[in-house]
């Protein structure tokens, strides 16, 4: 990794109190490697919509590489500098296969692997990725037509990195710092309907292009 062009790392954020200790460990992380960190809100005056933050932050910097991370999210930097390593045009790549939700408090503490987890996800395609920004937006970016609720925007994500570019994955864990949050993954969520025209789309890269028209 050359660390004169290191990525910059865009950050979805919007205040919340119970988050808060949390992303200045975050925030630390970051910093202490070195990397440029852009955070990045959704607008104001709505609830907070993650596609739109991400897509700000990203158009917001100019380095070739970016890191898209969530502000309660820490990665193996090993896994990190590896996949910056990889990194190619046009590629996404997931720097985990192992996505922890540990508890909160354990954002003071020093050693994450001693945390316990109630729930280790494999292959996640949420939280942290690593591209280039021509890459990211060629994909057309997070799709901001997703409503401004949680849940289904990284899964659409990930199929039109596979449809239109390469996805890659490393080993290593990635911790999220537990929180509250309105987590709808039911049929009942609206963005399940939309998610269900990227499965359609997907490994079709005409198809999928037209669904990325705006």
């Amino acid at each position: 990794m050359d660390t004169d062009s290191l990525p910059t790392v865009i950050i979805p954020w919007r205040a919340t109190p119970d988050r808060m200790e949390a992303h200045e460990r975050v925030r630390k992380f970051w910093q202490y490697f070195g990397f440029p960190v852009i955070e990045s809100n959704s607008n104001r005056h709505a609830s907070f919509h993650l596609c739109e933050a991400r897509n700000k932050g990203v158009k917001a910097t100019t380095s070739q590489a970016v890191i898209v991370a969530d502000a309660d999210t820490i990665p193996d930097i090993a896994a990190v500098t590896l996949a910056l390593d990889m990194l190619e045009y046009p590629m996404v790549i997931y720097p985990h296969d192992r996505y922890r939700h540990i508890p909160g408090e354990y954002a003071d503490k020093a050693d994450l692997m001693t945390a316990p987890y109630a729930k280790e996800i494999r292959n996640s395609v949420g939280g942290l990725f690593i591209t280039q920004r021509t890459t990211y937006l060629e994909l057309g970016g997070m799709d901001e037509r997703f409503e401004r609720r949680w849940g289904y925007e990284d899964s659409a994500f990930v199929l039109v990195a596979q449809t239109l570019a390469k996805v890659q994955r490393c080993t290593g864990t990635v911790f999220s710092f537990d929180h509250a949050a309105d987590r709808d993954m039911t049929e009942n969520n609206p963005n399940r309907m939309r998610f269900q025209l990227y499965r359609m789309c997907s490994g079709n890269p005409s198809l999928m292009r037209e669904l990325l028209k705006k």
